[in-house]
């Protein structure tokens, strides 16, 4: 059976219905949590920061799988090179 690494793994059960998503050093980098709204379950993903106002909206999921799947591509977006913007012109002149 193949093993692979998935995102939710990286989340950590806080309180219920409260997750921290946090990197390989254990260093927090998201906040993912159950809510309800008109009656519709679903899960809000936001940045990590000490302060809640000082956080950011990422977004909202139906499932924990996909949140802490797009907490974990904002992370990453954050931390990578950047966007592609072409490769360099290498000719003389």
């Amino acid at each position: 059976m193949a093993r692979h690494w998935h995102p939710i793994l990286a989340a950590h059960e806080f309180a219920p219905g409260e997750w921290i998503m946090v990197d390989p050093a254990a260093r927090p980098y998201a906040v993912v949590r159950a809510l309800e709204v008109g009656g519709e379950h679903g899960y809000r993903v936001v940045t990590w920061a000490e302060r809640s106002e000082d956080r950011q909206l990422v977004g909202y999921w139906q499932t924990l799988r996909a949140a802490c799947a797009a907490a974990h591509r904002h992370y990453l977006t954050a931390h990578g090179p950047g966007e592609f913007v072409g490769y360099p012109d290498l000719r003389n002149g």
